[in-house]
């Protein structure tokens, strides 16, 4: 009766509810209005899929880095092919000369 009374109380004067670190529970909460319960809900929810999508972006951003890393190797490779040929084709055209 008088956590009831308390309840109603604290939400008479426009607290919702409390939250606190409970030391074996971690996060805690005590809502003294029903209809905040389902806004928490909600909040929470959204919460939850915004920390997914931010990893989720976070990993697209390291594949793309990791894509981009394999693309400028293999061209950087292509180059250092076409190198060795013009090289090749200088040695030939200019034998005795270095290059």
């Amino acid at each position: 009766m008088l956590e009831e009374y308390v309840s109603k109380s604290l939400n008479g004067f426009g607290i919702k509810g409390i939250s606190y670190n409970g030391q074996l529970d971690g996060e805690c909460a005590v809502i003294f209005d029903d209809k905040a319960i389902d806004i928490i809900t909600k909040f929470r929810q959204e919460e939850g899929k915004w920390k997914s999508e931010k990893i989720n972006n976070a990993r697209n951003r390291e594949a793309d880095k990791e894509k981009a890393q394999r693309k400028l190797e293999k061209h950087n490779n292509k180059l250092s092919e076409k190198a060795q040929r013009n090289k090749q084709i200088l040695e030939k055209a200019f034998p005795g000369r270095r290059f």
